[in-house]
């Protein structure tokens, strides 16, 4: 993405544009990281692990992944009928990838650093 530096969350570039650029945060990455709540920091600091969120989501009926596809789609939508351009960096890729699979106007996807495939985390001894 011509040296741009790549955030927590994901880039969006109009398809052939260099002007356009929007950085965003997905659902609980940087400023929408849920804040641990009050009182004693060596019980509630694990908690804010990010697979207590993951679990409490399941629990709550829709996985993080997809609540994070979703709000990715939502964001491409809202740029109308252009072609987007997305870069994802580490644990955002695989949303990333799943919003490209279903949302035809995501004409590029760019994955830094991410999961090199499902079956890599099922072969893994330590993910």
């Amino acid at each position: 993405m011509n040296g741009c530096h790549v955030a927590s969350g994901a880039r969006f570039e109009v398809a052939g544009t260099s002007r356009d650029r929007v950085t965003i945060d997905l659902r609980g990455i940087g400023d929408l990281t849920p804040e641990v709540a009050r009182g004693a920091p060596r019980y509630t600091s694990p908690h804010q692990a990010e697979d207590h969120w993951a679990w409490a989501c399941v629990m709550l009926g829709q996985s993080l992944l997809a609540q994070r596809v979703t709000d990715l789609i939502h964001v491409v939508r809202a740029f109308g009928p252009s072609k987007i351009k997305v870069a994802a960096w580490r644990k955002m890729t695989v949303p990333a990838l799943m919003a490209a699979a279903i949302e035809p106007r995501i004409a590029e996807v760019t994955l830094i650093e991410g999961l090199a495939s499902f079956r890599h985390v099922l072969d893994a001894e330590q993910y």
